[in-house]
C-alpha cells in the first residue's frame, strides 16, 4: 500500500465552540474487525467517501484534515428528518460568516465501522460542491487513516491494532 500525506487543498471550517462542547463517541465495528479499507473518488484532488447516516444513503463526504466537526448540508438534514439546534454564526473564510445549526445522528457508518452519537454542524454550501458533507476530526481522532492514492483506497484501523511496516518516518499529531 502507497501512504501519502493529505495534499490537496482542504476546506476549512472554523467554529466558535470547543470541540468537546459538540462529541460524544461510541464505536463499533461489525464483528471484531480492526480496519476497513473503502474506496474514495479523488475529484478535483479532493478525498470524497460514502458514508451511510441513520442506516440512509450511501452520501458522499468529503474526508477533510482541517475539519475541526463533521459538517452537512441542511437539505441532507431536512430529507434524514433531522431535528436542528441553533448553533450560532461560523467563520466560512475571509470576511463571510454564515448562520449554522447542529444535529446529532445515532449512527455514522463507514465502511465496517460504525461511529455512534455524532455531531455534525448544518450550514449551506455551494452546490457545486460534488458532495453532501465534510467528515472530519473525529474519524482523525479514533482511526490510523492509510490513504493509498494508486488504487484510491482509504484504510481505517483502530489505533490498538497498527503496526507500522515500512521505511518512513513516524510522526506523532496531537489534536
Amino acid at each position: 500500500m502507497i501512504s501519502k500525506i493529505l495534499t490537496a487543498p482542504a476546506l476549512l471550517i472554523i467554529l466558535a465552540l470547543p470541540v468537546n462542547a459538540l462529541t460524544t463517541l461510541t464505536l463499533s465495528a461489525t464483528g471484531d474487525r480492526d480496519s476497513t479499507k473503502l474506496a474514495f473518488d479523488s475529484a478535483n484532488n479532493l478525498i470524497v467517501i460514502t458514508a451511510a447516516l441513520n442506516g440512509k444513503g450511501p452520501f458522499r463526504f468529503l474526508l477533510d484534515t482541517g475539519a475541526t466537526h463533521h459538517v452537512m448540508k441542511p437539505e441532507m438534514a431536512q430529507a434524514l428528518g433531522l431535528k436542528v439546534t441553533d448553533f450560532g454564526e461560523l467563520d466560512a473564510g475571509g470576511r463571510t460568516r454564515v448562520s449554522a445549526g447542529l444535529v446529532q445522528v445515532a449512527e455514522v457508518r463507514v465502511g465496517g465501522f460504525t461511529l455512534e452519537k455524532q455531531r455534525f454542524v448544518v450550514t449551506p454550501f455551494p452546490a457545486s460542491y460534488p458532495f453532501e458533507g465534510f467528515l472530519g476530526a473525529e474519524l482523525f481522532k479514533r482511526f490510523i487513516v492509510g490513504i493509498d492514492f494508486k488504487h484510491s483506497l482509504i484504510t481505517l484501523t483502530r489505533p490498538s491494532a497498527f503496526r507500522y511496516r515500512g521505511a518512513g518516518v513516524v510522526l506523532p499529531v496531537k489534536f
